[in-house]
């Protein structure tokens, strides 16, 4: 056997074994070591790529979210209004809202247009679309329903040649 150092010539490059007179004391070598720091970094890489990916889609479902509640509570006032108007005139608007620190863009058509003869001559149509911007693609949610069209619009309807 031959001695050099600490190791002896049939000791494996592995594993680093020192000995004492009292006992023997085992060591990783650098290579080990260098091995596994280079393992975990993959992993915590790894993981940090999923913790980003989870938090894109969090932020996603968190705005869908919200947009449909904005989309949800305008519908609700729409139903209250058609209510208490006794029914609605077809209309259409555009407006940017603000709402939970985004801007959305609202859209609502009111419109007598619908398949169905009996449909079309005592409900009108309502369209309501939230859109916003999410990371550089457009992002959109769509409610319809039907509501009781005014009578004053039917008058009209009759009186026209």
């Amino acid at each position: 056997m031959v001695k050099i150092g600490f190791f002896t010539a049939k000791d494996e490059v592995s594993r680093m074994s020192i000995k004492t007179k009292d006992n023997n004391i085992t060591a990783f070598t650098l290579v080990e070591i260098m091995a596994s720091v280079l393992v975990l970094g993959v992993g915590l890489v790894l993981v940090a790529n999923s913790y980003m990916l989870a938090l894109r889609a969090s932020n996603s479902a968190s705005n869908n979210i919200q947009a449909l509640c904005l989309a949800q509570s305008k519908m609700d006032t729409l139903e209250v209004t058609a209510l208490e108007e006794e029914g609605f005139l077809p209309y259409e608007s555009d407006e940017v809202i603000q709402y939970a620190g985004r801007d959305y863009d609202y859209n609502i058509a009111i419109t007598k247009k619908t398949d169905s003869l009996t449909l079309s001559k005592y409900y009108v149509g309502a369209c309501l679309a939230i859109g916003w911007k999410e990371q550089g693609s457009a992002k959109k949610i769509i409610l319809a329903s039907f509501f009781q069209k005014k009578e004053e619009d039917e008058e009209s309807e009759e009186q026209a040649p």
